[in-house]
């Protein structure tokens, strides 16, 4: 009987700590998605600067190799058009 009440408790230990973990990570990704969302509305209107930015949060929330690559892309973009305006 006790080796029963044991398991049960640590079943549902288990079944809590999973249902916080992907509470969590939901969370995480909506935070991301509005996030990418914010910075595709940044570069629309040419807000390179703070696209940037917005890639930088991405980016302290979750290691993403292609938020990496999109935010090296987008920088060397801003480097070009200051080059171009610069040269003007």
């Amino acid at each position: 009987m006790f080796k029963f009440k044991k398991k049960s408790m640590l079943v549902l230990i288990l079944l809590i700590t999973s249902l916080f973990v992907v509470g969590c990570l939901d969370s995480k990704g909506k935070k991301i998605d509005k996030l990418k969302e914010e910075a595709s509305s940044l570069i629309s209107n040419n807000k390179l600067d703070e696209a940037i930015s917005k890639y930088d949060e991405i980016l302290a929330i979750d290691n993403d190799p292609n938020i990496l690559m999109n935010k090296m892309r987008l920088n060397s973009t801003n480097i070009l058009t200051m080059e171009i305006l610069t040269i003007r």
